[in-house]
Protein backbone atom coordinates (compact mmCIF):
# COMPACT_ATOMS: atom_id res chain seq x y z
CA UNK A 1 0.00 0.00 0.00
CA UNK A 2 1.21 3.13 -0.87
CA UNK A 3 0.51 6.40 0.41
CA UNK A 4 -2.17 8.78 -0.92
CA UNK A 5 -3.39 11.32 0.78
CA UNK A 6 -3.19 14.84 0.26
CA UNK A 7 -0.49 17.48 1.09
CA UNK A 8 -3.69 18.79 3.51
CA UNK A 9 -3.40 15.36 5.00
CA UNK A 10 0.40 15.71 5.80
CA UNK A 11 0.19 19.31 7.11
CA UNK A 12 -2.56 17.86 9.40
CA UNK A 13 -0.64 14.89 10.55
CA UNK A 14 2.33 17.27 11.27
CA UNK A 15 0.00 19.67 13.44
CA UNK A 16 -1.30 17.07 15.68
CA UNK A 17 2.06 14.75 16.52
CA UNK A 18 2.81 17.19 19.71
CA UNK A 19 -1.35 16.57 21.10
CA UNK A 20 -0.31 12.66 20.17
CA UNK A 21 2.63 12.95 22.56
CA UNK A 22 -0.22 13.68 25.60
CA UNK A 23 -3.00 11.68 24.04
CA UNK A 24 -1.39 8.43 23.40
CA UNK A 25 1.00 8.85 26.31
CA UNK A 26 3.67 7.86 23.59
CA UNK A 27 7.23 8.68 23.30
CA UNK A 28 8.59 8.07 27.15
CA UNK A 29 9.30 4.52 28.91
CA UNK A 30 9.97 4.19 32.92
CA UNK A 31 12.72 2.78 34.36
CA UNK A 32 12.95 -0.92 34.06
CA UNK A 33 11.24 -3.88 37.15
CA UNK A 34 12.98 -6.54 37.71
CA UNK A 35 12.89 -9.37 40.32
CA UNK A 36 13.94 -10.20 43.99
CA UNK A 37 17.72 -10.11 43.69
CA UNK A 38 20.75 -9.31 41.94
CA UNK A 39 22.66 -12.71 41.34
CA UNK A 40 24.26 -14.37 43.94
CA UNK A 41 24.36 -13.49 47.17
CA UNK A 42 26.57 -14.22 49.96
CA UNK A 43 24.41 -14.86 53.15
CA UNK A 44 27.29 -16.30 55.75
CA UNK A 45 31.01 -16.36 55.58
CA UNK A 46 31.93 -16.90 59.10
CA UNK A 47 34.36 -18.66 60.68
CA UNK A 48 34.24 -21.71 63.23
CA UNK A 49 35.90 -19.93 65.65
CA UNK A 50 36.35 -16.52 65.91
CA UNK A 51 39.04 -16.19 68.60
CA UNK A 52 41.92 -18.85 68.63
CA UNK A 53 45.93 -19.39 69.07
CA UNK A 54 48.82 -19.83 67.51
CA UNK A 55 48.66 -22.88 65.52
CA UNK A 56 45.37 -23.60 66.15
CA UNK A 57 43.41 -24.60 63.19
CA UNK A 58 40.00 -23.18 61.91
CA UNK A 59 37.39 -23.13 59.57
CA UNK A 60 35.55 -21.08 57.14
CA UNK A 61 32.32 -21.28 56.32
CA UNK A 62 30.82 -19.92 52.97
CA UNK A 63 26.83 -20.04 52.06
CA UNK A 64 25.59 -18.54 48.76
CA UNK A 65 22.10 -18.27 46.66
CA UNK A 66 21.05 -16.80 43.73
CA UNK A 67 18.28 -14.88 43.82
CA UNK A 68 18.35 -13.48 40.66
CA UNK A 69 16.37 -14.94 37.88
CA UNK A 70 18.90 -16.48 35.64
CA UNK A 71 20.91 -19.52 36.05
CA UNK A 72 24.49 -18.54 37.62
CA UNK A 73 27.13 -21.15 36.04
CA UNK A 74 31.00 -21.97 36.74
CA UNK A 75 30.51 -20.48 40.35
CA UNK A 76 33.78 -20.53 42.16
CA UNK A 77 35.14 -19.33 45.29
CA UNK A 78 38.44 -17.91 46.33
CA UNK A 79 39.83 -17.06 49.58
CA UNK A 80 42.55 -13.84 49.78
CA UNK A 81 43.54 -11.11 52.54
CA UNK A 82 45.35 -13.60 54.52
CA UNK A 83 48.73 -15.09 53.56
CA UNK A 84 48.69 -19.07 52.27
CA UNK A 85 52.02 -19.30 53.58
CA UNK A 86 51.20 -17.66 57.43
CA UNK A 87 47.96 -19.52 56.81
CA UNK A 88 49.29 -23.09 55.83
CA UNK A 89 46.93 -23.59 53.16
CA UNK A 90 43.18 -23.62 51.20
CA UNK A 91 42.17 -23.44 47.66
CA UNK A 92 40.20 -22.11 45.66
CA UNK A 93 35.95 -23.83 45.92
CA UNK A 94 34.19 -24.77 42.93
CA UNK A 95 30.34 -24.31 43.61
CA UNK A 96 29.21 -25.69 40.18
CA UNK A 97 25.62 -24.03 39.25
CA UNK A 98 22.90 -22.56 40.91
CA UNK A 99 19.02 -22.24 39.31
CA UNK A 100 17.91 -18.71 39.47
CA UNK A 101 14.50 -17.35 41.33
CA UNK A 102 11.60 -18.50 39.96
CA UNK A 103 9.31 -15.81 39.71
CA UNK A 104 6.32 -17.95 37.69
CA UNK A 105 5.92 -20.24 40.94
CA UNK A 106 7.85 -17.90 43.49
CA UNK A 107 10.49 -20.59 44.39
CA UNK A 108 13.61 -19.39 45.69
CA UNK A 109 16.92 -19.78 43.88
CA UNK A 110 19.28 -22.43 45.11
CA UNK A 111 22.18 -22.44 47.77
CA UNK A 112 25.07 -23.91 48.75
CA UNK A 113 26.58 -24.13 51.29
CA UNK A 114 31.19 -24.73 51.64
CA UNK A 115 33.61 -24.95 53.77
CA UNK A 116 37.44 -24.80 54.26
CA UNK A 117 38.61 -26.94 56.83
CA UNK A 118 42.18 -26.82 56.92
CA UNK A 119 43.39 -22.83 57.86
CA UNK A 120 46.24 -23.06 60.38
CA UNK A 121 46.78 -20.04 62.75
CA UNK A 122 50.15 -18.36 62.20
CA UNK A 123 52.73 -18.01 64.73
CA UNK A 124 52.91 -15.29 67.34
CA UNK A 125 54.83 -14.36 70.24
CA UNK A 126 53.11 -15.10 73.71
CA UNK A 127 50.95 -12.10 75.16
CA UNK A 128 50.60 -10.60 71.38
CA UNK A 129 47.32 -10.77 69.34
CA UNK A 130 46.30 -9.96 65.68
CA UNK A 131 42.71 -9.37 64.40
CA UNK A 132 43.01 -10.69 61.10
CA UNK A 133 40.57 -9.81 57.85
CA UNK A 134 39.93 -12.73 55.47
CA UNK A 135 37.91 -12.07 52.24
CA UNK A 136 35.90 -14.15 49.83
CA UNK A 137 35.40 -13.72 46.18
CA UNK A 138 32.79 -15.40 44.78
CA UNK A 139 32.27 -14.85 40.84
CA UNK A 140 30.05 -16.37 38.41
CA UNK A 141 28.89 -16.28 34.98
CA UNK A 142 25.18 -15.09 34.43
CA UNK A 143 22.61 -13.26 31.75
CA UNK A 144 20.22 -10.56 31.86
CA UNK A 145 17.45 -9.83 29.22
CA UNK A 146 15.98 -6.76 28.78
CA UNK A 147 12.55 -6.10 26.41
CA UNK A 148 10.73 -2.71 25.49
CA UNK A 149 7.17 -3.07 23.25
CA UNK A 150 6.52 -0.93 20.46
CA UNK A 151 4.28 -0.56 17.98
CA UNK A 152 4.70 0.08 14.42
CA UNK A 153 1.77 1.88 12.70
CA UNK A 154 0.92 3.22 9.02
CA UNK A 155 0.97 7.11 8.41
CA UNK A 156 -2.74 7.16 7.27
CA UNK A 157 -3.46 4.74 10.45
CA UNK A 158 -2.16 7.13 12.33
CA UNK A 159 -4.30 9.79 11.19
CA UNK A 160 -7.32 7.83 11.52
CA UNK A 161 -6.05 7.56 15.10
CA UNK A 162 -5.50 10.72 16.20
CA UNK A 163 -9.22 11.97 14.45
CA UNK A 164 -10.91 9.39 16.37
CA UNK A 165 -9.52 9.75 19.73
CA UNK A 166 -8.20 6.24 20.03
CA UNK A 167 -5.02 5.11 21.39
CA UNK A 168 -1.84 3.12 20.77
CA UNK A 169 -1.07 0.70 23.82
CA UNK A 170 2.39 1.63 25.38
CA UNK A 171 4.93 -0.61 27.71
CA UNK A 172 7.55 -0.13 29.84
CA UNK A 173 11.19 -1.60 29.93
CA UNK A 174 11.07 -5.24 32.07
CA UNK A 175 14.29 -7.13 32.19
CA UNK A 176 15.57 -10.10 34.62
CA UNK A 177 16.61 -9.85 37.88
CA UNK A 178 20.59 -10.09 38.39
CA UNK A 179 23.48 -8.47 39.43
CA UNK A 180 23.66 -5.88 35.82
CA UNK A 181 20.00 -3.75 34.93
CA UNK A 182 18.95 -2.85 31.87
CA UNK A 183 16.70 0.56 30.68
CA UNK A 184 15.75 0.59 26.66
CA UNK A 185 14.20 4.50 26.10
CA UNK A 186 12.75 4.62 22.69
CA UNK A 187 9.11 5.91 21.37
CA UNK A 188 6.01 3.13 21.93
CA UNK A 189 5.31 3.81 18.01
CA UNK A 190 7.25 3.83 15.20
CA UNK A 191 5.78 5.73 11.79
CA UNK A 192 5.53 3.93 8.76
CA UNK A 193 5.75 5.53 5.16
CA UNK A 194 6.59 4.08 1.92
CA UNK A 195 7.45 7.59 0.46
CA UNK A 196 9.71 8.65 3.33
CA UNK A 197 12.10 7.36 5.76
CA UNK A 198 11.26 7.15 9.16
CA UNK A 199 14.18 7.22 11.32
CA UNK A 200 14.46 7.27 15.46
CA UNK A 201 16.66 6.78 18.43
CA UNK A 202 17.03 3.61 20.61
CA UNK A 203 19.11 4.50 23.80
CA UNK A 204 19.91 1.80 26.21
CA UNK A 205 21.62 1.80 29.16
CA UNK A 206 23.36 -1.07 31.51
CA UNK A 207 23.99 -0.41 34.84
CA UNK A 208 26.03 -2.05 37.45
CA UNK A 209 23.48 -2.50 40.42
CA UNK A 210 26.68 -3.90 43.17
CA UNK A 211 28.39 -0.71 41.90
CA UNK A 212 30.41 0.49 45.42
CA UNK A 213 29.05 -2.31 47.07
CA UNK A 214 31.82 -5.25 46.34
CA UNK A 215 30.49 -6.19 43.08
CA UNK A 216 32.18 -5.59 39.32
CA UNK A 217 32.01 -7.43 36.30
CA UNK A 218 35.09 -9.80 36.25
CA UNK A 219 37.82 -9.08 33.80
CA UNK A 220 39.39 -12.11 33.85
CA UNK A 221 38.91 -16.04 33.29
CA UNK A 222 35.34 -14.88 31.95
CA UNK A 223 34.16 -17.54 29.28
CA UNK A 224 32.43 -14.14 27.45
CA UNK A 225 35.28 -13.09 24.68
CA UNK A 226 38.96 -12.78 25.39
CA UNK A 227 38.73 -8.60 26.13
CA UNK A 228 41.41 -6.41 27.16
CA UNK A 229 39.01 -3.97 28.97
CA UNK A 230 37.98 -3.48 32.85
CA UNK A 231 34.77 -4.52 32.98
CA UNK A 232 33.97 -6.58 29.76
CA UNK A 233 30.36 -7.98 28.63
CA UNK A 234 28.80 -9.05 25.67
CA UNK A 235 25.23 -7.35 24.36
CA UNK A 236 22.84 -8.24 21.79
CA UNK A 237 20.06 -6.49 20.24
CA UNK A 238 17.42 -8.26 18.55
CA UNK A 239 14.95 -5.92 16.56
CA UNK A 240 11.16 -6.96 15.32
CA UNK A 241 11.28 -7.80 11.91
CA UNK A 242 9.99 -4.45 10.74
CA UNK A 243 13.03 -2.38 11.80
CA UNK A 244 16.43 -2.24 11.33
CA UNK A 245 19.75 -0.08 12.06
CA UNK A 246 19.60 3.14 10.31
CA UNK A 247 23.56 3.35 11.28
CA UNK A 248 25.75 0.95 13.51
CA UNK A 249 28.12 2.33 16.22
CA UNK A 250 29.52 0.11 19.12
CA UNK A 251 26.88 -2.06 20.88
CA UNK A 252 24.34 -1.73 18.01
CA UNK A 253 24.47 -4.94 16.94
CA UNK A 254 22.24 -7.78 16.35
CA UNK A 255 25.14 -10.38 16.78
CA UNK A 256 26.80 -10.79 19.87
CA UNK A 257 29.23 -7.81 20.44
CA UNK A 258 32.12 -7.05 23.22
CA UNK A 259 31.49 -4.39 25.06
CA UNK A 260 32.80 -2.69 28.19
CA UNK A 261 31.24 -0.65 31.50
CA UNK A 262 33.01 2.65 31.72
CA UNK A 263 34.62 3.22 35.54
CA UNK A 264 31.20 4.77 36.38
CA UNK A 265 30.09 1.13 36.26
CA UNK A 266 27.26 1.89 33.52
CA UNK A 267 27.31 1.58 29.79
CA UNK A 268 25.59 4.12 27.55
CA UNK A 269 24.37 3.23 24.06
CA UNK A 270 22.69 5.24 21.27
CA UNK A 271 21.67 3.73 18.23
CA UNK A 272 19.70 4.85 14.92
CA UNK A 273 16.60 2.85 13.56
CA UNK A 274 14.62 2.89 10.81
CA UNK A 275 11.56 1.29 9.50
CA UNK A 276 12.30 -1.80 7.21
CA UNK A 277 9.42 -3.66 6.91
CA UNK A 278 6.09 -1.80 7.40
CA UNK A 279 2.98 -2.96 8.14
CA UNK A 280 -0.40 -1.85 6.13
CA UNK A 281 -2.09 -1.22 8.95
CA UNK A 282 -0.17 -1.87 12.33
CA UNK A 283 1.49 -4.47 14.16
CA UNK A 284 3.56 -4.75 17.73
CA UNK A 285 7.25 -5.82 18.19
CA UNK A 286 9.70 -6.26 20.96
CA UNK A 287 12.80 -4.82 20.81
CA UNK A 288 15.08 -7.02 23.40
CA UNK A 289 18.94 -6.51 24.76
CA UNK A 290 20.54 -9.48 26.01
CA UNK A 291 23.14 -9.49 27.75
CA UNK A 292 26.70 -12.22 28.97
CA UNK A 293 28.90 -11.31 31.30
CA UNK A 294 31.03 -13.29 34.28
CA UNK A 295 30.53 -11.46 37.48
CA UNK A 296 31.83 -11.71 41.41
CA UNK A 297 30.87 -10.26 44.86
CA UNK A 298 33.18 -10.26 47.70
CA UNK A 299 32.60 -10.18 51.34
CA UNK A 300 35.28 -10.58 55.00
CA UNK A 301 35.02 -11.69 58.06
CA UNK A 302 37.56 -11.51 61.40
CA UNK A 303 39.47 -13.81 62.84
CA UNK A 304 41.53 -13.05 66.35
CA UNK A 305 44.63 -15.03 67.11
CA UNK A 306 46.50 -14.48 70.28
CA UNK A 307 50.51 -15.30 69.89
CA UNK A 308 51.64 -18.48 72.60
CA UNK A 309 55.44 -18.88 70.55
CA UNK A 310 58.11 -18.14 73.81
CA UNK A 311 60.69 -15.82 72.79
Amino acid sequence: MRYTGTHKDLKLLMLILPVLAIVLVSGCTGGGTGGTGNGIFIEEFTPTLSELYSNQEVGLILKVENQGEAKAEDIRATIFGISTDDWDAYEEKNLEDLLGYDSVMGVPGGTRQVQWTNLRAPELPAGLSHTYTPKVRVAYDYATSAQKPITIVDKDEMVRLIQEGEHIPSGVTTYTSGPLSVDIRTGDYAISDFDADYKFNLYIRVTDLWWGSNGRVESEDSSFGDSDDLYPFEMMITLPDELDFGSYSEGCSTSWEDVSLTPDGTLEVTCELEVDDAPEIMTEGLIQVDLQYRFSVDTSTTIKVTGTQQL
